[in-house]
């Protein structure tokens, strides 16, 4: 720890904060990760600039909108003051657009985000000044966050806003890259007004679209004069695979006169929501494509069409499959789509003297939630995972009807823990293959990650690389935070929830917090404010805020959608969440089981469906209190999903997982 502001534990100092000290800190109040920028000492002495700073500052802090970094507070009783912003995990979009173009619906995507975000800091009066790809950060699953809304005139980008300043720092890389993105008027040095911000968010998705900037040059001056003078190629003349309905929506935001281009940030969300549209129609698919490869081994294809060994047709197709030339399956591809993902069950660890069965169990579950995380492999019957201790590897796998099983063991010494997995066919109980990973316990989100790889590939899964694995495998945390974590996984399974809060409230406090830790609470106060009523309004809004954290701290955690749902305020809006959650893991039963619980009045057939969904992949779950989602129930209960929302549960039942009913 660097140190303490008021009641920030100041962690490690941040990057990026220009003539601003930035750091990332622990709120010690709210429990929470922040971002803490420090104002240069010109702005702590009394007078007028100082009082100018702190009403924009509270302006800023005044919006709210998904797709903006939020201003928590302001403290002004230092010297200098200082802000406490939203931290905001992921890459920037310059480090996103460094690997080049993006899939032109994801550009598309990413620019309908930073558009209505806009829209909200313009409707407050307010102008960002500094709309660029290093004052947007983007999660690896493409939710973008605008940061710095109403501060860019004092901060880094916007003290370079006016030429002449620009100009005083033309070796400056970083002049250069602020520069860029200016729109005329700000290049002359004239006042400028939200049409601003859309000029400079029209040159950021033509790079996103083409790979390239549209005015940079070698120096500050030449750029200055390319966005005064130049008009840059149509992106589909860089990449003809680009639509022409884009040149048209580029060439409006790029147009040099104020006049000429969009009048305001909600038409041009509207017409890039047109084209957004037009893409999928022509496609079929709103989602840029993921490339998963599959190696094919013999005795993978044997342990799948052991799963389906009560359908004969799964059965012959399984062999024609294993059997064929490469030319037959390239064509079943083209058919019928890639092979079935794997299907498995994790066992619990055993554990050694020094280890307990508390974090063994804990360490499976998280394991498991971690292999079901990847793409091309399901997880099966996790809610039961605890009871099936001891129990034959054949027995297991007969009842969840999967044909891999997952075991092994953790061993603990001091602050290192070592875990060694084997898979089980169960077809004969043989081993067939075996690997560990050794580390330290402030190091197990790496492990478990690394772990789950290793499983994948010896299940004849290629990954594709992936940012949200690189985050996690970086991510460190306390190894009493993580302790008392597991010890209230061990309650909440003995339905205690009011010890497992107590347990979970008591990591947070003791480390850095942590997706898993924050969905965790989020579940148990679920399950208390939904047996507790409305005599539990406390508890909300401690839900409301934890679930908030787990998805600020890792949008890709199923876990941590399913905890945005448990906190909605609306059903659409928590069948949004639940939704999500199933789409980052279609074998984890919880968000169809709660899509389930919300739909039983409004579309009980549809409930139905989900509800059998849930059933197949988990067995066990029905007699989890985790589906009581009585709260969001009694909130909306007017109304069943629209056409459109139903078309999407829909799909999800569509995607299909081995051995599990549709």
């Amino acid at each position: 720890m660097l140190g303490k502001l008021d009641h920030f534990n100041l962690i490690a100092e941040a990057v990026g904060g220009g003539l601003w000290r930035a750091y990332r800190a622990r709120d010690t109040v709210h429990g929470r990760t922040v971002l803490i920028k420090v104002a240069p000492a010109e702005l702590g002495e009394p007078g007028a600039r100082r009082e100018r700073f702190l009403t924009a500052a509270r302006q800023a802090a005044s919006l709210s909108h998904p797709n903006l970094a939020t201003v928590f507070d302001v403290g002004d009783s230092g010297d200098p003051p200082y802000l406490v912003i939203e931290f905001v995990p992921g890459e920037t979009l310059a480090q996103v657009m460094a690997a080049g173009p993006q899939h032109v619906r994801a550009a598309v995507d990413l620019g309908i985000q930073l558009a209505d975000a806009l829209a909200e800091v313009h409707g407050h009066g307010l102008v960002h000044g500094d709309v660029r790809p290093d004052t947007i950060r983007v999660s690896p699953k493409g939710n973008a966050k605008l940061l710095e809304a109403g501060l860019s005139a004092w901060t880094r980008g916007g003290r370079l806003r006016h030429p002449a300043a620009a100009r005083a720092e033309a070796d400056a890389a970083v002049a250069l890259d602020t520069v860029a993105y200016f729109s005329p008027e700000q290049a002359r040095g004239d006042a400028v007004d939200e049409r601003s911000d859309l000029f400079s968010l029209g040159a950021v998705l033509y790079e996103m679209l083409t790979g390239v900037t549209a005015f940079r040059r070698g120096s500050v001056e030449s750029t200055l004069a390319s966005v005064l003078d130049t008009r840059p190629r149509e992106p589909s003349e860089i990449d003809p695979s680009i639509p022409e309905d884009l040149d048209a929506v580029v060439r409006r935001a790029l147009a040099k006169a104020l006049d000429e281009r969009f009048q305001s940030a909600a038409s041009f969300a509207a017409e890039l929501r047109g084209v957004a549209a037009i893409l999928d129609i022509r496609s079929g698919d709103s989602e840029p494509p993921v490339v998963v490869e599959r190696k094919r081994r013999g005795w993978q294809g044997a342990g799948l069409r052991a799963v389906a060994r009560t359908t004969a047709v799964v059965i012959g197709i399984g062999l024609v499959w294993w059997l064929a030339g490469d030319v037959l399956r390239r064509r079943v591809d083209q058919w019928l789509g890639p092979p079935p993902a794997a299907i498995v069950a994790v066992i619990p660890l055993e554990f050694d003297t020094d280890a307990s069965r508390y974090y063994a169990d804990g360490l499976s579950e998280d394991l498991a939630v971690r292999i079901g995380q990847l793409p091309g492999v399901s997880v099966v019957g996790r809610a039961g995972m605890r009871a099936r201790r001891g129990r034959p590897p054949a027995v297991v796998a007969e009842e969840l009807q999967v044909a891999v099983l997952v075991r092994g063991s953790v061993r603990t010494s001091g602050d290192a823990v070592a875990v060694e997995l084997e898979l089980i066919d169960a077809t004969d109980g043989s081993s067939v293959w075996r690997g560990g990973e050794s580390g330290s316990a402030s190091t197990i989100l790496a492990t478990q990650t690394t772990l789950a790889e290793s499983v994948a590939e010896a299940l004849g899964v290629e990954l594709a690389p992936s940012a949200a694995r690189a985050r996690k495998k970086s991510l460190p945390v306390s190894e009493g935070a993580y302790d008392l974590y597991l010890r209230g996984r061990d309650a909440a399974a003995q339905q205690d929830t009011g010890r497992a809060i107590a347990l979970y409230e008591s990591a947070i406090s003791d480390g850095e917090g942590f997706a898993e830790l924050y969905a965790a609470l989020a579940y148990a106060l679920h399950a208390e404010t939904g047996s507790d009523g409305a005599h539990s309004e406390p508890g909300r809004v401690r839900l409301d805020e934890v679930a908030a954290l787990a998805a600020v701290s890792d949008p890709d955690l199923p876990h941590a959608q399913v905890a945005r749902g448990m906190a909605a305020g609306s059903r659409g809006e928590a069948l949004t969440y639940y939704r999500q959650a199933a789409a980052l893991d279609p074998s984890y039963a919880v968000p169809y089981a709660m899509i389930a619980v919300q739909l039983v009045s409004v579309d009980p057939r549809l409930s139905e469906r989900f509800g059998a969904r849930a059933a197949a992949l988990d067995p066990e779950l029905t007699k989890a209190p985790v589906t009581d989602d009585a709260r969001v129930h009694d909130v909306d209960d007017g109304g069943g999903p629209g056409d459109s929302e139903r078309q999407l549960l829909e799909s999800l039942l569509e995607r299909t997982v081995p051995g599990v009913a549709r």
